[in-house]
């Protein structure tokens, strides 16, 4: 198993060492037993959201390994897609969280927006409810089921949070209307033993007062949602970089350098700009242009005027990892490896201080870039390097993943 990464970049493979999926018959197997992992090549179906949280969604393809559904998922169109969503709604109390994560991405990428809006803040009451019903004690650290779901919740809220609460929010009533319809869930409680049976969890006949403690934090949502609608409306319409950085330098550096302004970006710096100003999630001007899929002209620009493509931020990764993953595009690995990026940078997690060791490498190779992996090592990346926890190689992570080009080029 590789170890954990959290959110931006990858979060580890929580179901496929520690969590069994569910199939329709209610046989628990694992994704790698019914070869389930659902992965397209073809540019037209990249997702409207970059997102990367191993092993579940990889938004280049997309690849997607959620045991049931992943096939689906993958394959779904506009045309199809509520009909899928009403086959999941069919199966509702053995849907993964992460399932239902996934089914709300493909959704607002498909133009489903409003429907995406429900499917994520029931993914997300469903995690916070199967958290709240861990056993204390068992939840662990890396490597632990409990610990690992818990990265993995933090990931989707992270990466997918962003667009669909931007859009979510410039409707405070609909918003209000789909929190109020998810917090009613909360009388059907999902089987959860079956649907995660290697996580420990408390007794059953506590799980539904857990549920009133999750839904009264969401009708205090509702609440404040009622009381600041123009301000929820302001925020969902905010541009990106104004709801990302707090110093409006800061803000005119990013919004220039994502569509390649540059006498924009000089104008920022002069202002007083911070080239690598930290902003929400531990992001910089660099990691935004890339995750807002900008301009190179302005992303390379921002590094001859000395952003740091080694900065670790929230996830424990750097702008040097994510341009590693990236499964077609080997430019932005080029740029940041020809202004200083360190081809051997090891990753932490979240904000812990605990690095996982894991280099851009191990990010290339679960892409399956070669041309990525190849960069990195003609500029120095050692091919034998171990990560912190488990000591696993990328060699080991590419026969975990089923990466099997890539491990037969290492």
């Amino acid at each position: 198993m590789s170890a954990t990464h959290a959110a931006t970049g990858s979060v580890p493979d929580a179901n496929r060492s520690a969590v069994d999926e569910i199939d329709h018959d209610g046989d628990s197997h694992s994704p790698a037993e019914d070869e389930s992992v659902a992965e397209a090549q073809s540019p037209a179906a990249s997702s409207a959201m970059p997102i990367y949280i191993t092993p579940y969604y990889n938004s280049q393809g997309p690849q997607i390994n959620v045991g049931r559904f992943s096939e689906e998922l993958k394959d779904v169109t506009t045309e199809t897609a509520l009909d899928l969503a009403a086959t999941m709604e069919a199966e509702w109390t053995t849907l993964p969280f992460e399932t239902m994560f996934v089914m709300a991405i493909r959704l607002f990428d498909l133009s489903h927006k409003d429907e995406a809006v429900y499917w994520f803040y029931s993914a997300q009451f469903r995690a916070r409810l199967l958290i709240a019903i861990m056993e204390p004690d068992s939840v662990g650290g890396i490597g632990s089921p409990g610990f690992e779901l818990q990265q993995a919740f933090a990931a989707f809220m992270q990466l997918s949070g962003e667009h669909i609460n931007a859009y979510a929010f410039e409707d405070p009533v609909a918003l209000r209307a789909t929190l109020k319809s998810v917090m009613d869930e909360r009388e059907i409680i999902p089987e959860f033993s079956t649907i995660y049976p290697r996580v420990e969890l408390i007794e059953p006949d506590q799980w539904a007062r857990q549920a009133e403690a999750v839904a009264e934090n969401m009708q205090q949502l509702i609440d404040f949602v009622d009381q600041n609608a123009d301000y929820i409306r302001d925020q969902g319409r905010a541009p990106g970089a104004f709801r990302m950085f707090t110093r409006p330098a800061d803000r005119q550096l990013a919004d220039a350098a994502v569509v390649g302004n540059i006498a924009g970006v000089d104008a920022a710096l002069a202002n007083g700009a911070d080239v690598n100003a930290v902003g929400s999630d531990g992001y910089t001007p660099l990691v935004y242009v890339f995750f807002e899929r900008g301009s190179k002209e302005g992303f390379e620009y921002l590094l001859e005027q000395g952003a740091d493509s080694n900065i670790l931020y929230d996830s424990g990764k750097a702008m040097i990892h994510l341009a590693a993953s990236h499964a077609r595009d080997s430019d932005w690995l080029r740029l940041c490896l020809e202004h200083d990026g360190d081809p051997n940078l090891r990753s932490g997690i979240g904000n812990f201080d605990i690095a996982l060791g894991q280099t851009p490498l191990y990010d290339a190779v679960l892409s399956e870039n070669l041309e990525n992996m190849e960069l990195l090592v003609e500029y120095g990346a050692d091919v034998n390097v171990v990560n912190n926890v488990i000591e696993a190689s990328p060699l080991y992570d590419a026969l975990e993943f089923n990466k099997l080009f890539a491990a037969k080029w290492l």
